[in-house]
């Protein structure tokens, strides 16, 4: 095993490029990391693709706490790649991505070029309703991204937004950004899941719903036979509330996980949590659209439609 951290190769490119003009700092961190990327894909035994506001930390703080506790792991660092394995070696390796945007579109790429002997022994889809994601997603990407995200997801974009000006609604009606781009990429990784042998979607609001049996179920996923008791003990300690308050005393050492300016409450990690939360955040002419949309470009096997 690599004697780095995964997070320091990371940490190492973006410190490298720092002193960098843009105009050779963007795609030099861009294939960088995407090569990076590509890397974990390759080793690893899970492979989670989560897209920003569809509930991925709060699923990975469950995962954390299943195996913190079932293996008597001294950690606070939520897993998101070697962190596990590097403690434990019966433990995997994981590949937390969204899989899309800049970089992380190797992970994607990446998947797509394997043969079936070398695909990773587990895939899932953290899937959320996209009317959800958008108006979420709005606020981390104008509030609560980090500077050398947001740098490198607006130089692939064809027609780069204004992010200190751009009005929710312009921002949900993009077609590279918005609700229209976010059904595609729930599309492309519902057809990767399908393909892959041991594959599983796993929806935000199941978890929401059914905490319990759904963590059961991606812990079963995972290759972990895990008491009743240790999981519902993972449902109580990932609860929104108990999240935001670990988050505020920085409980976690991932700095992802922590209020990026305090006092400010669009800028927490873990916002509301609510599901459906767009239709009274929006106006009704505009939740119709986001209904409508869904209806006609949406894979029903998410079961997103309104009637559903």
């Amino acid at each position: 095993m690599s004697m780095l951290p995964d997070r320091y190769r990371r940490g190492s490119i973006v410190a490298a490029t720092a002193v960098l003009p843009a105009s050779m700092r963007v795609p030099l961190r861009r294939r960088l990391l995407a090569g990076h990327y590509a890397a974990l894909t390759r080793r690893a035994d899970v492979v989670t693709a989560v897209h920003p506001k569809c509930g991925g930390t709060w699923l990975r703080a469950m995962i954390f706490r299943v195996y913190q506790q079932h293996y008597g792991l001294g950690t606070r660092r939520v897993v998101k790649s070697d962190e596990f394995a590097r403690l434990d070696g019966r433990l995997p390796r994981f590949v937390f991505s969204n899989g899309h945007y800049s970089y992380e579109s190797a992970v994607a790429d990446t998947l797509d070029n394997l043969i079936a002997d070398q695909q990773p022994r587990a895939l899932m889809l953290m899937a959320r309703h996209p009317g959800d994601i958008a108006v979420s997603w709005y606020h981390q990407f104008t509030r609560r991204i980090t500077p050398r995200k947001r740098e490198l997801i607006l130089a692939e974009m064809n027609e780069p937004i204004d992010y200190r000006s751009i009005t929710r609604a312009a921002f949900l009606a993009n077609e590279e950004i918005g609700l229209p781009a976010l059904i595609n990429y729930h599309n492309r990784w519902a057809a990767r899941i399908r393909a892959h042998a041991n594959g599983l979607i796993v929806r935000y609001e199941d978890l929401r719903s059914r905490p319990i049996e759904t963590l059961r179920q991606v812990m079963n996923h995972l290759g972990e036979d895990v008491d009743d008791t240790r999981i519902a003990e993972a449902v109580e300690f990932a609860g929104v509330d108990n999240l935001r308050k670990l988050e505020s005393e920085r409980y976690f050492k991932n700095s992802g996980l922590r209020q990026k300016k305090r006092g400010d409450p669009d800028t927490v990690k873990v916002r509301r949590a609510r599901v459906g939360g767009f239709r009274t955040d929006l106006e009704p002419e505009q939740a119709a659209w986001v209904d409508q949309l869904i209806a006609e470009r949406l894979d029903p096997v998410f079961g997103y439609s309104k009637a559903e």
